[in-house]
């Protein structure tokens, strides 16, 4: 009695499901602007109670010929979805005739049911980037056949298999193509391939739009991904131009690191946009975040105030430099780096402000 029972229950809830899935396959076919076959659903005795209903009254008043190649894939279509048992040959059909009617969302929400894990390498880019965006945006199987739900983990896995599929494609098909490339990064940052993003922007950074990138880019993403980078720093820093693109990405993520109040990442942000390349913006950054820590009790003990001596006098901040030099334990002996010039300005600072033995010391220790 409870199996009768039970298989009444799942009868029942397929036959919704069939219904259901059947008006979504008319509304996309009236949506279609190539295809006549909507016109026909105002003729007498087509338009049904229920969608298989009018599916099937549909079919039986079509015109036996002059039907167009378009027509005629929807008529299959409609064929091959009114069957309440479909062989698998059958779904792969109905797979890639909604594929080439470029329904890449239909094809998202029903992943699991029309079993697209075994049929993704057969699918375009096309195809496989719009149910990328859709799985990304809004999950998967919003109608499955038991009207289950799918468990987070599932929706995760089927994006990872599209976006695996997707990234095979493009990469076998990228040539430097601008298109192709700034694909290639939103997968890459997406799917945390922090190897293969750090790959692309080395060798195709003007296409990936570095720019841009600093600005969309996830912030821990785009700490580790400038690690990585990194780590390959002397192979190719001689190249002029990644270095500066490079370096003026650092500076990007640091400042939105500062903007959030995280100085400590921020500086270490512009410390690897300086090792880039000779980037004034970061070192006056760099400069202004060392000086924002050592003025708060919470961030001094990381600073190092040999460091930021030398910041500001890189930076000619002199006046900055004598009101800080007690609190940063500033000395002559820790100028012995410096050009004659800056020993010289700062001399002249101190005497400005009425400190004739600090400048004495200065000028003794040259």
């Amino acid at each position: 009695m409870k199996r009768a029972f039970h298989r009444l229950l799942c009868g029942d809830a397929e036959a919704k499901f069939r219904e259901h899935h059947m008006e979504e396959i008319l509304h996309i076919m009236q949506q279609d602007k190539q295809t006549l076959l909507p016109k026909l659903l105002d003729l007498p005795g087509v338009k049904k109670r229920g969608a298989l209903s009018t599916a099937a009254a549909l079919l039986a008043n079509l015109p036996l010929l002059g039907l167009s190649e378009g027509d005629a894939a929807w008529v299959r279509i409609l064929n091959v979805s009114l069957k309440e048992h479909r062989s698998p040959d059958e779904t792969r059909e109905l797979v890639h005739l909604m594929a080439g009617k470029k329904q890449g969302e239909y094809l998202a929400r029903h992943f699991q049911y029309l079993n697209l894990r075994e049929m993704l390498q057969a699918l375009e880019i096309d195809t496989l980037s719009a149910m990328y965006h859709v799985l990304k945006v809004e999950g998967v199987d919003k109608n499955s056949a038991k009207r289950r739900r799918i468990a987070g983990e599932e929706e995760k896995q089927s994006l990872v298999l599209v976006a695996t599929a997707l990234m095979e494609k493009l990469e076998s098909r990228f040539a430097g193509d601008r298109h192709v490339a700034l694909q290639l990064r939103e997968l890459y940052a997406d799917q945390l391939e922090v190897a293969k993003l750090a790959d692309l922007v080395i060798t195709s950074h003007e296409e990936v739009q570095l720019a841009t990138l600093a600005e969309e880019l996830d912030l821990s993403l785009g700490v580790k991904l400038l690690d990585k980078i990194s780590q390959g720093l002397h192979a190719w820093n001689r190249h002029r131009t990644l270095a500066e693109c490079l370096s003026s990405f650092a500076v990007g993520i640091g400042k939105r690191h500062e903007k959030n109040g995280a100085l400590q990442k921020a500086s270490e942000c512009f410390r690897q946009a300086m090792r880039f390349h000779c980037n004034k913006e970061a070192r006056g950054l760099l400069t202004d975040v060392l000086l924002a820590c050592h003025s708060s009790k919470h961030h001094a003990p990381a600073i190092d105030r040999c460091e930021l001596l030398n910041l500001l006098a890189e930076e000619g901040r002199w006046e900055t430099l004598v009101q800080k030099w007690s609190a940063l334990d500033g000395s002559p002996e820790k100028t012995l780096m410096w050009t004659m010039d800056q020993v010289d300005q700062l001399a002249r600072g101190f005497e400005m402000a009425g400190d004739q033995k600090e400048a004495a010391l200065l000028y003794i220790n040259q």
